[in-house]
């Protein structure tokens, strides 16, 4: 898995990584993860290829949001190409991401 954005505030919070993606095509959830009283929070983008299900990943993030005693709301999700960079062996790349769903367009994140 790919994780970064991991926060050094002191926040248990900062204990989840703000972006969880496996290489490869695959479902994705956006989330807020959030303090109960709603004092703080952040955005979660997580995604996985062993999800079968958007609520697998959700999942996921709900039980680790609830060790630290937080919460985590869906707010959208779809499905995910990653590649992440590549170097050496002669077959340097630069990665990309392209985000789509049913009825949407196609973005890539280069």
């Amino acid at each position: 898995a790919f994780y970064f954005l991991q926060g050094v505030s002191g926040w248990r919070g900062d204990a989840l990584p703000q972006v969880s993606l496996d290489a490869g095509v695959f479902k994705y959830v956006l989330m807020r993860l959030r303090e109960p009283d709603g004092s703080r929070s952040k955005l979660l983008v997580w995604g996985s290829t062993r999800a079968d299900y958007h609520m697998h990943v959700y999942q996921a993030a709900r039980s680790a949001a609830r060790r630290e005693g937080l919460e985590v709301d869906e707010l959208g999700g779809g499905r995910i190409s990653h590649e992440p960079p590549t170097r050496g062996g002669g077959s340097d790349t630069d990665g990309g991401v392209g985000v789509g769903g049913s009825g949407s367009g196609r973005c890539h994140i280069y």
